[in-house]
């Protein structure tokens, strides 16, 4: 797989949007930048996802061998970090600090999240991705298949999204499991299909520059501005068509016109794509120590990100990349995604 480093920087933008998003309610910037800003920062994590793992993996042959090295792989890419985050949590909040923001005084809770199956608070991601490198396993199985027609795997989303959908119209909300963005991850998957076999180069050949900048500048400042300024609004939910479509059209113009995004590779916002999983994991808790002690002025909110970026570094530094390097020379393969 060609390495773009535009999408690294999509990344990066990606979870500096979900800093801001959450800032934004926790009383740092206007609210109103919190609308489904987080839920935009969140869909392009996920379709990054499903792009990078299909382009990795989709295209090479499924057998015992490959599917092993692929779970290993992306495992040892998000386990190490997160697994740290949830057992300190769970004795900051059990032994040193009862109102940390990840309370884990509920043994199920601590439970369920060291097993990958449901964890509250924004460390929810981590299983629902977990979850999709499984289903990802099936369909890598299924599309190898020749006594399978690929069209039908097309569809299998919607399939999955039924469970949530129903859940949605009993309670109302949308529960953090993987069927629920399921959608988000396969359109990752389906748009490496279609780069793969050149349609988007044939649609997006005339794109001017400008173009490209327009949407890319919607993704990143557009949305909530735009939103609040014209009132546009189809459905406040996940499944927003203008929301997904935000996230869709810059991430099919990088692939395709990568030159088009130079402002990605600009070395703060691929710093920021480096320190981003970790990053995301640790903000929000201590944001709320932030505002619980300290206030929500600017200067507490500069202060603040300078600690998170900090603190990611180090998670970067000494756990990812070591991590990293150990099952790459186990596997004698790189990790990415």
């Amino acid at each position: 797989m060609k390495f773009i480093p535009e999408l690294a920087g999509l990344r990066g933008l990606a979870a500096t949007m979900v800093f801001v998003a959450h800032a934004a309610i926790d009383g740092f910037l206007p609210k109103f930048i919190a609308n489904t800003y987080g839920k935009l920062g969140l869909i392009c994590f996920f379709i990054l996802s499903g792009y990078l793992i299909a382009q990795v993996y989709l295209y090479k042959t499924f057998n015992k061998e490959n599917s092993k090295n692929y779970l290993l792989a992306r495992l040892a890419r998000i386990a190490p970090v997160y697994l740290l985050v949830i057992l300190a949590s769970f004795v900051i909040s059990n032994f040193i600090y009862p109102d940390f923001h990840y309370d884990f005084t509920d043994k199920t809770k601590f439970l369920l999240s060291l097993l990958f199956i449901n964890t509250p608070y924004e460390p929810w991601t981590i299983p629902v991705e977990v979850q999709f490198y499984f289903c990802f396993l099936l369909f890598w199985y299924l599309y190898s298949s020749e006594k399978i027609n690929r069209r039908l795997l097309y569809i299998a989303p919607i399939f999955l999204l039924l469970p949530s959908f129903g859940y949605m119209y009993l309670y109302h909300k949308v529960p953090h499991v993987m069927p629920s963005f399921s959608i988000f991850f396969f359109l990752g998957v389906y748009i490496s299909l279609l780069h793969q076999k050149g349609y988007f180069e044939k649609l997006t050949a005339k794109t001017p520059l400008f173009v490209s900048l327009i949407f890319l500048f919607i993704l990143a400042i557009g949305m909530p501005l735009l939103r609040r300024k014209l009132g546009v609004y189809i459905t406040v939910t996940w499944y927003d068509p203008l929301l997904i479509l935000t996230a869709c059209i810059p991430f099919i113009l990088i692939i395709t016109k990568p030159g088009h995004f130079f402002i990605l590779k600009l070395k703060p916002i691929i710093f920021m794509s480096e320190i981003s999983y970790g990053f995301y994991l640790i903000h929000r808790p201590l944001m709320k120590i932030a505002t619980e002690h300290f206030g929500t002025t600017p200067l507490i909110g500069i202060t603040l990100l300078v600690i998170c970026i900090l603190l990611s570094w180090i998670s970067f530094k000494f756990i990812e990349v070591p991590a990293r390097k150990f099952i790459e020379a186990r596997l004698k393969q790189p990790v990415t995604a």
